[in-house]
């Protein structure tokens, strides 16, 4: 087992933790020490990746459930900031960071303004060629390859902004323009590239990533024991069992008797 990194991880409010192949799964009494946890796991990996090279690169899902996290991570005045690259997941096709629903927005008004963070780059979703970005910034993947990413789960257990329509295991493409099936379009890192992270943080703050899995098959199960059940395009966030350093936080408030 991968334990969580760092002293003060809040392992008194962890409840359990296991493993679904080689996926860490580490449950917390509540949202909030599940938060904490987090916040100290990723601050402890970013700590310890700049001592080894000098420099640190991460990928940040664009998630509302995120709010408290980056708010303790911007506090942390022992993270080496300044040596710390920063990637945005993705970006709504047609949309600039102005716009108030920008993904690239959400993480410059919550982490990126508040901390001296040495570079960030998002996806360009207002651009014209987005063939021209997609390829850019694969370029720029390749050049400074992400250390970890810390990505949401959503409600049908896609992962990040990939869904089960878009779901490819194999994709040959690092960044790509989807449409989703609820209908919006998006320019996206694909699974491939979020799994090359040597680490991810998967967290799960509420009872819509449970639901996805647990009403999968038998209703009884719970998330852990549907995570059993394999690796499924479905169910795009299956991936993660197969990580050798991926790490899926969830609360014990939802997860009934995981």
């Amino acid at each position: 087992m991968n334990h969580l990194t760092g002293a003060g991880s809040n392992q008194d409010s962890l409840i359990d933790s296991t493993r679904i192949d080689l996926l860490n799964v580490h449950i917390f009494e509540s949202a909030e020490d599940l938060e904490s946890a987090l916040t100290e796991s990723i601050a402890s990996e970013i700590i310890k990746i700049v001592a080894e090279k000098g420099h640190a690169t991460g990928i940040f899902s664009s998630a509302s459930e995120f709010d408290g996290l980056l708010h303790k991570l911007t506090l942390r005045a022992d993270i080496p900031w300044t040596r710390f690259i920063c990637y945005a997941v993705g970006e709504y096709v047609g949309m600039d960071e102005d716009s108030p629903r920008s993904l690239r927005r959400y993480l410059i008004e919550r982490l990126v303004s508040r901390v001296p963070i040495a570079e960030f780059h998002g996806l360009r979703g207002e651009a014209s060629n987005l063939a021209a970005v997609c390829s850019n910034f694969a370029s720029l993947l390749e050049s400074r390859p992400p250390d970890f990413a810390v990505i949401d789960l959503d409600q049908a257990g896609g992962l990040s902004l990939i869904d089960a329509k878009n779901c490819d295991f194999n994709d040959p493409a690092p960044v790509r323009v989807i449409e989703r099936s609820d209908g919006r379009a998006l320019i996206t890192m694909t699974i491939p590239t979020l799994i090359k992270c040597r680490t991810i943080f998967a967290p799960a703050f509420t009872s819509a990533f449970a639901s996805a899995f647990t009403s999968a098959g038998d209703p009884e199960k719970t998330v852990v024991e549907s995570l059993k059940l394999g690796i499924r395009p479905q169910y795009p966030a299956s991936i993660l069992t197969t990580h050798p350093c991926a790490h899926l936080f969830l609360n014990s408030q939802r997860t009934a008797n995981c």
